[in-house]
């Protein structure tokens, strides 16, 4: 039988899950409503995706205020990037395979998991280390 603790830990990552899945749906469908060109749709399932893993495997530490912060930094870079190579770079395409940025989400989702343990690192002056689980 399942303690408490674990089942109330359970409903929140479902919890969670679910309303990731639900930001990306409605991403998804704005984009797709508003007439934009598909690979915008992409960009908005690979950032929910990275940012949703980052989520989850800081599961522990959501309800601490530099987390979100740390989190959010993060996010306006990333959105700031986005914006530079969908628009800019990738002007002209109007359609990107979500498979071939898989391996470019795998690695921003590593790279964005270490700039928020940074950030949380520093804005808990040095006294809380970000612990991953999945």
């Amino acid at each position: 039988m399942q303690s408490k603790k674990h089942r109330r830990h359970s409903l929140a990552e479902n919890v969670v899950a679910l309303g990731l899945a639900a930001f990306a749906l409605v991403g998804g469908l704005i984009v797709h409503y508003l007439g934009l060109p598909q690979k915008w749709a992409t960009g908005t399932g690979a950032t929910v995706i990275a940012f949703g893993l980052i989520i989850y495997g800081c599961r522990r530490i959501v309800n601490r205020w530099e987390f979100w912060v740390a989190l959010s930094l993060c996010f306006l870079i990333h959105s700031a990037v986005v914006l530079l190579v969908l628009g800019v770079i990738l002007g002209s395409t109007s359609r990107i395979n979500m498979l071939l940025l898989c391996p470019f989400m795998l690695l921003e989702s590593f790279v964005l998991l270490l700039a928020v343990a940074k950030i949380y690192r520093i804005l808990t002056h040095g006294t809380e280390t970000v612990k991953i689980s999945f």
